[in-house]
């Protein structure tokens, strides 16, 4: 239950103690923001154990979005 307190009290804008549908949107996107930093992390970890920290060629394909890097 303190969790969820935690919760509305961090992200409840006006202080009524309540969320509201903006309030849920901003504690929706951090949540995906944070799925999203975490999978960045992994794969760059991943790369790193791959290539021993080296910095990655001109023209690598950026980590899942098909992008070249240069």
């Amino acid at each position: 239950m303190e969790e969820v307190e935690a919760i509305v009290e961090s992200f409840d804008s006006d202080g009524d103690g309540v969320l509201r549908y903006d309030d849920i949107v901003k504690l929706l996107d951090m949540e995906e923001e944070e799925e999203r930093d975490a999978t960045i992390r992994e794969a760059f970890s991943a790369y790193n154990g791959l290539h021993h920290g080296e910095k990655p060629p001109v023209g690598t394909a950026a980590v899942g979005r098909g992008e070249e890097h240069g």
